[in-house]
């Protein structure tokens, strides 16, 4: 039983009006780089809540004790990943955390009459472009969860398939994923000359 209800009982049994020695305290701190974060509270008591607009958080009525504070958004890492916090006799604030989003990659590649200097247009939850290179290989990072479409593009070929859509969710997603091929067959046109060449193969969505 927490020390302030076992206060409450003893001074409800001897009939007291004022409580004494039956001080409750608080636990506050703030979250940056994500919004909406769940904050949970163990040890001498148990409570949870969320950060608001500001990334703040705030427990209350705590008696003295030892708790741990534990922060948790889907998509987000968070450093540190809890606090241990011990509350003697007086309130304790400070307890901050900084998240950090997790994000994934998409790679594939492009083969058959050209390979590299292949545009790659990524777009969705995120846009970036990118060019194949080292055999027709391309990449994307720093992506978040979502739905994307990537459209190879080179004047003078054409591509099967035309695009490819697709759902980041939890995890990278590469040539070699089971569920959708990331790689295309170029074709050249008849009648058009083509180009070649090769840059960097790798983007940084925005």
């Amino acid at each position: 039983m927490n020390s302030w209800k076992k206060c409450f009982r003893l001074a409800a049994a001897v009939g007291l009006v004022t409580l004494l020695g039956c001080e409750s305290f608080s636990i506050s701190g703030a979250i940056t780089g994500a919004t909406g974060v769940a904050v949970s509270l163990t040890g001498a008591a148990s409570a949870s809540t969320a950060t608001d607009g500001n990334g703040s958080y705030l427990f209350l009525s705590l008696a003295n004790g030892s708790y741990t504070l534990t922060p948790s958004k889907p998509g987000y890492t968070f450093n540190p990943p809890n606090i241990a916090v011990a509350v003697n006799g007086g309130s304790v604030s400070g307890q901050n955390f900084t998240a950090t989003a997790v994000t994934y990659s998409i790679s594939g590649a492009v083969s058959g009459a050209i390979a590299d200097g292949v545009l790659i247009t990524l777009s969705g939850a995120m846009n970036a472009t990118t060019t194949t290179a080292g055999g027709g290989l391309y990449s994307f990072s720093g992506l978040a969860n979502g739905s994307y479409t990537l459209t190879p593009s080179e004047p003078g070929y054409s591509f099967s398939p035309v695009s490819i859509a697709l759902t980041v969710s939890g995890g990278n997603v590469t040539g070699q994923n089971a569920a959708v091929a990331l790689s295309w067959s170029a074709v050249r046109d008849v009648g058009e000359l083509g180009s070649s060449g090769s840059t960097p193969s790798s983007a940084q969505a925005s």
